[in-house]
Parts: structure tokens; sequence; C-alpha cells
């Protein structure tokens, strides 16, 4: 055993820091009783207890099929639990999202007060978190009738699962991708290219940008917003316990059902109050009152090539301080240019400068186009003067010819900050080498920053840190540490490359013109 030198006397609890016994037996009572239950006696839900749930819903929809997609269902049920704990944690009320077990029998609801406690929480949650909760897919009516009894049951499936664990102390920033890749179906992810950015791109990505309280942030191709939610924890991250409304934080995708995942998503790290919209980002644009300029209506009829109204200066475009975003690209997702988007496609000098002129002169115009390319503009031209974006974008629009007439173009205009390779497995399923642009887009008075030769940050990232796994149907993003040398034993260190670049990065600012120092708030970089 050893003598009294091994005992740990001086990392003992001070006495003052040390629980009355009121505040042990109220925890104790809490921890017991469903209905006493608080916040403060929840444990975190980790990432593997997160899995494990969702393997365990998956067998509970495989049995009790539920009429609306069972992702849809998830997002509006973990909604009203990520309310019923922040209201818990700043209102010290005893927490509604459970189920005691006198409640149900035999897979059944025994008593309503479930009902009537469920029905209550949607009410109340619905008064902040309005764009998940406005139009829910579950509901109860005036008689607390459920609008599905299977959706009923797949509700108390996972509050059970859930009731004694917490979402809000966990510090896990993967849980909306997890949901995505087990229950977003094969086919609309394939079909649709939802290979959603991993969270250390996401994060690497941000702090590279380095928004700051105030600047309007958007992703138009945004997916379930974790760059404007990891762009919100990032720049409040200095913040008191509840930060403010994240109502400068913009997302755009073309799948609506994407953007209630976005809200929770958004819910989760801070704030369910971004702007979301239903649109896509190529044929429609927001104007500068937020409203949305419809398909066929922004064409060249109406706009010029630096994309401003011909007539009316209150249908303008909304531009943003700060633009991040992975959009759809490759040859495979091309787009094809038709007589119906014509218009449209003509306002893209991306696209009119994609092919040189012919023998006589005369321009040429391709029959499709690399949609990355045609975000790279949109992602350009959608940044304020005095604006810096992040994009990922194939290696190939980055490196080969087929697109120098494409760098050329984009050269003349933004000062290029960083550029950094990803390798082929960081997407997963896609297998697609990447390479990041980070772009300043200098003012009229700074178009001394284009003139001269100037140092570019370039950086090739080969560890990433995790690897994408699938295990009983669940995908999972599987940490991957780093080996010591001399025990071959794993370390608590992850193996990856991120760390170091942005520590380099931060040096290479220090050497830039005051211009891109400002730009970038160096003295706020962490």
């Amino acid at each position: 055993m050893g003598g009294i030198e091994n005992l740990n006397f001086d990392k003992r609890d001070l006495l003052i820091d040390l629980p009355s016994f009121d505040d042990f037996k109220q925890n104790n009572e809490s921890i017991a009783n469903l209905e006493k239950l608080t916040i403060d006696a929840l444990e975190a839900i980790d990432e593997t207890n997160f899995e494990d749930f969702m393997q365990e819903l998956k067998r509970d929809a495989d049995r009790i099929k539920p009429k609306h997609s069972e992702r849809d269902l998830i997002v509006e049920f973990l909604t009203l639990k990520v309310f019923d704990e922040k209201r818990s944690k700043k209102e010290k009320k005893n927490l509604q999202f459970y189920i005691k077990p006198s409640e149900l029998k035999s897979d059944k609801l025994a008593e309503n007060s479930f009902r009537e406690r469920i029905k209550t929480l949607y009410a109340d949650a619905k008064k902040e978190y309005a764009k998940v909760l406005s139009k829910p897919y579950f509901s109860y009516d005036k008689n607390l009738r459920p609008s599905d009894a299977n959706e009923e049951r797949f509700l108390i499936a996972l509050v059970a699962n859930f009731q004694r664990r917490a979402i809000l102390k966990s510090k896990n920033e993967s849980f909306n991708q997890i949901i995505f890749n087990n229950f977003g179906t094969e086919k609309q992810k394939a079909d649709k290219g939802q290979f959603f950015t991993p969270i250390p791109v996401v994060k690497t990505i941000i702090s590279m940008l380095n928004p700051v309280k105030g600047e309007e942030v958007c992703d138009p191709c945004c997916g379930i917003a974790d760059f404007p939610a990891m762009a919100f924890r990032h720049s409040h991250r200095k913040d008191e316990e509840y930060p403010p409304s994240a109502s400068h934080y913009y997302g755009f995708d073309l799948e609506g059902n994407n953007l209630k995942l976005a809200e929770l998503n958004l819910v989760l790290n801070g704030d369910g109050g971004a702007t979301l919209r239903q649109m896509d980002s190529l044929f429609q644009k927001m104007l500068i009152d937020n409203s949305i300029c419809g398909y066929g209506k922004f064409n060249t009829k109406s706009y010029d090539v630096n994309w401003s109204h011909k007539d009316d200066t209150q249908k303008d475009l909304k531009q943003f301080k700060v633009i991040a975003t992975n959009p759809p690209f490759g040859k495979g997702r091309d787009l094809a240019v038709t007589s119906d988007n014509l218009s449209t496609i003509n306002l893209y000098e991306t696209y009119r400068k994609k092919l040189d002129p012919d023998k006589k002169g005369n321009e040429r115009f391709p029959s499709s186009m690399d949609m990355g390319a045609l975000f790279l503009e949109n992602t350009y031209k959608l940044t304020e003067e005095g604006g810096r974006f992040g994009i990922v974008l194939s290696n190939s629009i980055a490196s080969i010819k087929e697109w120098e007439n494409i760098r050329a173009w984009l050269l003349e205009r933004v000062r290029i900050v960083a550029l950094f390779d990803l390798p082929a497995n960081t997407f997963g399923e896609t297998g697609v080498a990447t390479t990041v642009i980070i772009a300043y887009k200098p003012k009229e008075s700074e178009k001394k920053l284009l003139d001269d030769d100037y140092e570019v940050f370039i950086n090739e990232i080969e560890n990433i840190g995790y690897e994408v796994k699938t295990v009983k149907r669940t995908v999972t993003f599987k940490p991957q540490f780093l080996i010591n040398e001399e025990t071959f034993e794993h370390t608590s260190q992850l193996d990856e490359d991120f760390t170091e670049m942005i520590g380099e990065y931060k040096k290479f600012l220090q050497r830039q013109e005051e211009e891109i120092k400002e730009a970038f708030y160096l003295k706020d970089f962490d």
C-alpha cells in the first residue's frame, strides 16, 4: 500500500468548495426522482453515448416505423431537450423532458401527465425556437391525442434514452453530423452531394478568418450550418454564459430539411436565431432587405456584371463581411447550361472566361460548368469590400491548366492570403483532394495590395486527426492519436496538423501589411 507520503494531501478540496448537506441531499433526490431532476444532476453526454443512442434509435425506428423521417423527428425532439436544459440552468427549474415508469405500461402511455408535459414544452420552446417548431411534425391536439401514435412511441423511446444525460454540458461539436450521417439516406447524400465538412476543418477555416462580434457571416450552401455555428462559437468564445442572438449569421441551402438540422446546430452551439433560408444560391440571391430574389429574376436584363441592379438600388444584393463555405464541386456534379438558365449563367464571369477565344477571336462558352467555379465567383461577389472569405474547392480548380483563366480572374480581384491542401480522405465518402482558399477583398482605396508581388501562406495538411468509419450501420468520426515512439502506445494527443498550421499562420500574418493585420483582427487572434 505505501505510507502516508503517498496520500495526496496537497490536492484535497477546500472545505468551502465541498457541497453542503442540503446540496448533497437535493442532488440525490434529483437523481432518484425524475420530477425533481435538474440539469445540475445530469452527466454530460459524450460522443460514444450519443452514437450508442443513435444506434438504439435506429432499431426503434425500424420497429416503430414513424410517419415522418426519423432525422426530422430527432431534430424536433432534441430541440425540446435543449430548450428544457437551458431553461433549467437559467431559471433553476426542474426538467420536463422525462418519462416516469408509472406513465408507461406495455409500450403505451398509462397516464396523460407525459402528454401534458410535452405539449406544454412544445408551446414554451416554440417561443424561442420558432424556425424548428413553427410547423412541428408531431403534436398533441386539445384532447391530448397524438398526431401519430407511432411517432409518439418514437418520442417516448428518445426521451427515455436522453432524460438522464445533458447535451449542453457536452464538449462535442459533431452531434448534428452524426445525426445526418446516420439518418440521411445514402441516395440523398450521394445525389445532392451532401457530405458535410468535418468539424476540425470547419474550425480551422473559421480560426483563420477570425470573425468577431457584430460581423455578418454567411455560408451560401450551408448544409447543416457548421460554418455559421462554429463562427458564432468562435466570435463569442470569451463571452458570458448566455451570448446574444445569432441573427447576423446567415445560411442558405437547397434542402429545406437541412435547415431544421442547421437550426438545431445553432441551438446547440449557443443560439437559434440565425437567418436561414431555403434557396439555390447560384440562381437565387438575398437582397439588401433580406428578401429573396427568386428564380428567373436574377438575370442579365436586371443585373450588371458586378451584380448591381440596373434600375433599383433597393434590389441590390446583400453582401457579407465574412463568407465561409464548402460548395458542391467536381465534374460529376457539373451544371448543364440550358436555354432556361442561360440568362442567369451569363452573369457569371467565370462561365464567360472558362474557355479561350477561338482562332478568330470569338468568345467560346462551355456547355456545362463545375459548380465550384461558379460558387467561387458567388463567394467573391457576395463578400463586402474589406471583407474576407474561405472556400473549399477541388484541387484541380486551384492548380491545373484548365482553370488558369479563372485563377487569373480571381487574382485580379482579391488578395490571396492562404492556401492549404487537404488529403483525399478528409471528407470520407468523397475521396476528392481539395484546396482551401483564404482571401481578402480589398477596399477601393487598398487596390495597391494587388499591385506588387506578395507573400501567400501555403501549407499541406497530411494528418487530419480522425478517420471516418461505419460501425453497425453508424457513421462515426474516430479520433486518431499520436503514438509514443518509445512505447508504441497511443498518447492522448490527436495526430493532426491543423493546430501547428494555425500557429504558423499567425506568424505569417504578423509579417503582412497593416491593412491585412487589421482585416484579420490580428490583435484578437488566438
